[in-house]
């Protein structure tokens, strides 16, 4: 097990014996195996060029709280607002709405 110079046995804590300790440390990295979860992946990590953002059209109406797809918010929610984001040219980007839960307590989704 790797220690500090400061709490092995044969240094006192001087800094010469702590570079001495250092240099004896450096001198046999090479020989250190490290575990294989610590080891640099050799596999390319493809980059994927073909994303493309998905926008809500602005020409099609967003969808009521009960028509999203996978989703059954509406058993649980009531839609209070619906905000629609938009960027410098006026785009649409996200919708963010604003959901009462059927108890009385606020979530924003």
């Amino acid at each position: 097990m790797l220690r500090p110079p400061q709490t092995t046995k044969r240094c006192s804590g001087t800094r010469l014996e702590a570079l001495e300790w250092a240099k004896d440390f450096l001198g046999m990295v090479q020989d250190i195996k490290v575990p294989k979860p610590f080891q640099r992946s050799t596999k390319e990590v493809s980059v994927d060029r073909d994303w493309v953002s998905v926008k809500p059209d602005p020409s099609i109406p967003a969808l009521p709280l009960k028509d999203l797809p996978g989703k059954k918010l509406h058993y649980y929610f009531d839609e209070v607002t619906r905000h629609a984001y938009r960027d410098e040219s006026g785009e649409i980007l996200y919708y963010r709405l604003r959901l009462r839960r059927r108890k009385g307590i606020n979530a924003i989704v």
